[in-house]
């Protein structure tokens, strides 16, 4: 094949020589690529698009990706020369564009059928070798060449074809690696009268097992069934029960963990208050190594970044963990001060290094062990303040509408001006009782210096008790009265702001943020429901613009001023207008949307627009009490200057809009829209719209 000479001096300008020497490598190079094409033509079409098998292959691959190369050398050579070209030279150059285009799906096409034919040649159990391929098959079918190329191999007739040979190797691959997966590694379970038996067993040929571990985790493989039964089969029953767990390695084939337990439950050993019927959590932790050694072959390195109990602890840790320190640690923890609480805190940080050394969790992320470990003199000595916990679970159960006002003298600039300031609002009479408790705490704190930070923690338990089971004795009230809800946000910032006030150690900020998110949740929700109300009342059809009448808004101003009713007397006043802002916000991107999704506005709708218009700026700019909160919001504004437009003549518009009196709350193409939906085409409305554009 000829090799074509691409001189690199191309874009100087000399003349016709020079812009025929450019036809002339262009044709050649066209010319070789059509009898490529159509030596190859024939193949492509009987394998792909007309599936009669033909073997007949009188090409050569390495020719096509030589050509191709030096087709796009060429191409890119001539780029920098292209606004020297007259039309007749830019067309022919696009004809040759499209050319080497269609020379690179061809090619591409041809590396996925040899890649099929490299695949039928490979051993089934070379499975490394036949998942690189399959790679280079999902590359060549993704791939990243240019969205022109790509786009013609998506087009091809053969395309199709190509990615169901691929997605049927690719399955036939994995399913041929997950039975033999299942063949080294087996787990069973057994079920015999009121015994419940686990086995797990793994093959001792190491090089063949960890092969094949290597290759089904590189094909994507899904541990959820294999998570499952460690998790809920041996690791659960583990810690929670009395086992019997033996391992062995007498088999010349694999090596075996088993573990044995009986289902029938005690009910009164279960509830004694020493634990005596759990497991003790040595004998957990030796069972559980025990486990893991017969895994151990299995725990390849499968990336860079993880190994097989990497994979097996991101699906399992948090539940193996929580689990662990719920059913076994926590029942273990000493009566009394004795030298066992050093022991056990060691041998928890142990246990948590051996997890982390098996690759199974990530100690940065994973650390409920060690928080465990720091908490445990908290742990030990929570049965000392039991009787506080009770008192402050009956307080928490108490009617939150039982309310009273707050800080009454403070005003919402003073609150401005003094950030520490509480502002004036209701909070529920049980949230001051549960202060008066917490201070009760506090001073015994300060007047045992021996039992130092020791009262501060059943403060943080009683604060996170608050923002969980608060919202589980009260669950119906927050989501079906409005008032509840904003009730338990001001508690929740009434705790925030006694925390802030008497603590500035770090520990406090989580507690801080906890009721911060918890009270901000809750009010979420509430306005969240609101608006979903207002939203069906001016809009009962889901994504359709429906007709807003005056007795349509008017129901939505009632709801409103329900709701002013309610939130006013009890939220602060910078909360009550941000919410009530938000809600007037989307009543007023429906009402905008009245005129702005309208392809034609008549008289008469633009008329009712503006007594909407009207009304709702009237009524609902009374709904705040203090401040100049809506101008603020966007879409009030967007509503007040759309009043103006349906008033407006189109001389009068195109002045706003010149004067920029538009400008922050429409764009051009809006402004355009609404004068072709208001006025008739004419001169005027074209002169208009061109003074806008």
């Amino acid at each position: 094949m000829e090799v074509l000479d691409i001189k690199p001096d191309l874009n100087c300008n000399k003349g016709a020589e020079n812009v025929g020497d450019i036809r002339k490598h262009i044709i050649t190079s066209q010319e070789q690529i059509q009898r490529f094409k159509e030596r190859v033509s024939k193949y492509i079409e009987d394998n792909y698009v007309e599936f009669m098998p033909n073997n007949t292959n009188i090409f050569d691959l390495e020719e096509g990706k030589l050509l191709e190369k030096e087709a796009y050398d060429l191409l890119n050579s001539l780029q920098c020369s292209m606004p020297q070209f007259d039309t007749e030279l830019m067309a022919t150059l696009r004809k040759f564009e499209s050319a080497v285009w269609e020379l690179d799906v061809i090619n591409r096409i041809l590396g996925a059928d040899e890649l099929f034919q490299m695949l039928e040649e490979t051993s089934s159990n070379e499975y490394m070798i036949i998942l690189d391929m399959l790679n280079k098959l999902n590359n060549l079918i993704h791939s990243t060449a240019s969205s022109d190329v790509q786009k013609l191999l998506v087009a091809s007739p053969c395309y199709d074809t190509i990615k169901v040979k691929y997605i049927l190797q690719f399955h036939t691959v994995k399913s041929n690696l997950r039975n033999k997966f299942q063949e080294l590694v087996q787990f069973t379970e057994k079920q015999v009268a009121l015994v419940s038996c686990s086995t797990v067993q793994v093959s001792k040929d190491i090089n063949q097992l960890q092969d094949t571990v290597l290759a089904l985790f590189q094909a994507k493989y899904d541990a959820t069934e294999l998570c499952d039964f460690l998790m809920d089969k041996c690791l659960a029953p583990i810690i929670t029960k009395s086992v019997n767990v033996t391992f062995s390695e007498d088999s010349e084939e694999y090596q075996t963990f088993q573990l044995s337990y009986s289902n029938v439950t005690n009910s009164v050993n279960s509830k004694d208050k020493d634990g005596a019927s759990k497991p003790d959590y040595k004998q957990v932790f030796e069972n559980i190594k025990l486990l893991f050694h017969c895994l151990d072959n299995v725990n390849v390195s499968v990336s860079d970044e993880q190994h097989v109990f990497t994979v097996i602890g991101e699906h399992i840790s948090r539940r193996f963990l929580r689990l662990l320190i719920d059913e076994c640690l926590m029942n273990s923890i000493p009566d009394t001060l004795d030298d066992s609480q050093p022991s056990m805190v060691e041998d928890v940080l142990q246990f948590e290094s051996y997890l982390a050394d098996l690759y199974l969790i990530n100690r940065d992320v994973d650390n409920q062990l060690s928080k465990f470990t720091e908490n445990f003199n908290t742990l030990h000595h929570n049965r000392l303040f039991r009787r506080i916990m009770d008192t402050g679970r009956e307080l928490m159960q108490k009617d939150l509408q039982d309310m009273t006002i707050m800080a009454e003298k403070n005003t919402p600039e003073d609150v401005a001006n003094n950030p520490f300031l509480f502002p004036r609002c209701m909070v529920s009479k049980s949230v001051l009782e549960f202060v008066k408790l917490l201070n009760r705490i506090l001073r015994q704190d300060s007047e045992s210096p021996a039992e130092e930070g020791r009262f501060f923690n059943i403060i943080s338990i009683l604060i996170n008790s608050y923002v969980t089971l608060v919202p589980q004795y009260h669950k119906e009230h927050l989501e079906t009265l409005p008032q509840q809800s904003m009730l338990f946000y001001n508690n929740c910032m009434f705790l925030h702001h006694f925390l802030a006030k008497n603590f500035s150690i770090p520990t406090v900020s989580n507690m801080i943020k906890n009721l911060s998110s918890t009270g901000t949740k809750y009010l979420r929700q509430q306005i969240d429901q609101q608006l979903g109300v207002l939203q069906k009342i001016l809009q009962p059809k889901e994504k359709e613009i429906c007709n807003v009448t005056p007795t349509i808004v008017h129901e939505c101003l009632s709801h409103l001023r329900l709701l002013e009713s309610l939130w006013q007397p009890v939220l602060p006043a910078k909360e009550y207008n941000k919410t009530m802002g938000e809600l007037i916000s989307i009543c007023c991107l429906i009402l905008n949307q009245q005129v702005a999704a309208k392809e034609k506005v008549t008289p008469v709708e633009t008329k009712t627009m503006l007594d909407i218009f009207e009304l709702f700026e009237n009524k609902a700019g009374s709904l705040f009490k203090v401040g100049q909160e809506l101008k603020n919001v966007a879409s009030w504004q967007r509503m007040l200057l759309l009043k103006e437009i349906l008033k407006a003549s189109l001389t009068e518009i195109t002045e706003m809009w010149s004067m920029g009196k538009f400008a922050e709350y429409f764009k051009a193409d809006e402004i355009i829209g609404l004068i072709r939906s208001l006025h008739p085409d004419s001169e005027r409305r074209a002169l208009a719209l061109k003074r806008i554009y």
